[in-house]
């Protein structure tokens, strides 16, 4: 019988990782533009030294994504959301997975008196719960997937809302 094993789910923390960069990174690129759009498409750069420039009516805006994301309490609110999610699913599959070996261990220990047609039930009704767990544990990361992907939309979709009163 394989053991079951219950590994932190690096794929989720890197998609959300990787999503929230690419809101920021869009963020950025929304202001770039915004900054620029101003400026018509007419004029040329000139080599030639003008004197200061007055500073635009919209100015230059910083964003420090870590500091972003540390006081903005939506994307706090998401993320304990998503990690009491994940803790939860991780119980829940872990709780199963006990019971599975368990049942496992205790099937080891009777399979001396068993019969033959007794230990081939006992052993496919173990496979078989085997694999519904298996199922379900994919069944319940891709929800997480889901959640957390919905979490990024809508926060991108908050940060370019706010974005866009500037």
């Amino acid at each position: 019988m394989n053991t079951l094993y219950l590994r932190p789910n690096r794929r989720i923390m890197k998609n959300l990782s990787l999503a929230l960069n690419a809101v920021l990174i869009v963020a950025v690129g929304i202001l770039y533009y915004l900054h620029f759009k101003g400026n018509s498409a007419g004029t040329s750069a000139s080599a030639e030294f003008v004197g200061p420039m007055p500073v635009s009516s919209q100015g230059i805006v910083f964003i420090n994504s870590d500091s972003l994301l540390q006081e903005y309490d939506f994307y706090k609110d998401q993320k304990s959301k998503f990690e009491a999610e994940q803790e939860r699913i991780k119980n829940e599959l872990k709780g199963e997975s006990d019971k599975l070996q368990k049942d496992a261990a205790v099937y080891q220990q009777q399979a001396i008196g068993m019969t033959d047609m007794e230990r081939q039930n006992k052993e496919q009704e173990l496979g078989m719960r085997q694999q519904r767990l298996m199922d379900k544990k994919d069944q319940l990361l891709s929800k997480l997937d889901e959640l957390q992907a919905g979490s990024s939309e809508e926060l991108y979709n908050r940060l370019n809302e706010y974005l866009k009163t500037f």
